[in-house]
């Protein structure tokens, strides 16, 4: 082999290593923007007071990318929250209904709530963003209440191709029981 062969086929080899490594750090920077949102509910109950809890909902933002609510469409709400009075503790199901079509297939709560709009101001999640909004919620005091958080985001081309390729939403749900502490003490 000559000495020209020879820094040819360096070069070759070089161009390759690099194309493979820029592929991979490329590959690396798109998953980056995938967006994430973590709905988290916190429920306290009012000390003194038998059917008055208090909800603190908050909505975090673990994305590296700024994220649009879905505002755009009237008929598409961004972030609802759904509470519904269960009369029993026993084999309840995760899932809370949001539409009249889901509760008629679940058949825990008692009777269908509308679901409530909250956070409706909020128009953007930037990246690190956390949203808390606080709900007072009177309930029977016999009843399990079950409780749903819904994000639904408004992605642009690329988050959505993002999230497709990781196999992720544009909808995050969260859902909590919440059992009167005299209840749970029993």
């Amino acid at each position: 082999m000559e000495f020209s062969e020879i820094i040819s086929l360096s070069k070759d080899i070089i161009q390759i290593i690099v194309f493979t490594g820029g592929f991979f750090i490329a590959f690396f920077m798109f998953f980056q923007f995938a967006p994430k949102i973590e709905p988290c509910i916190l429920p306290q109950w009012i000390e003194g007071k038998t059917d008055l809890c208090i909800l603190k909902i908050t909505i975090e933002n673990k994305s590296k990318v700024r994220i649009k609510l879905n505002r755009d469409n009237p008929n598409k709400d961004a972030v609802l929250l759904q509470v519904l009075e269960c009369s029993s503790t026993e084999s309840l199901s995760e899932w809370v209904s949001f539409t009249e079509e889901d509760w008629r297939k679940q058949k825990d709560a008692k009777e269908l709530r509308e679901p409530n709009k909250i956070c409706e101001t909020t128009e953007y999640l930037y990246p690190g963003e956390v949203v808390s909004v606080e709900r007072l919620i009177k309930s029977n005091p016999n009843s399990v209440l079950h409780i749903g958080l819904q994000v639904k985001a408004d992605l642009s081309w690329f988050g959505k191709l993002a999230s497709r390729v990781l196999q992720r939403k544009q909808r995050w749900t969260s859902t909590a029981f919440v059992i009167r502490p005299d209840v749970q003490k029993s």
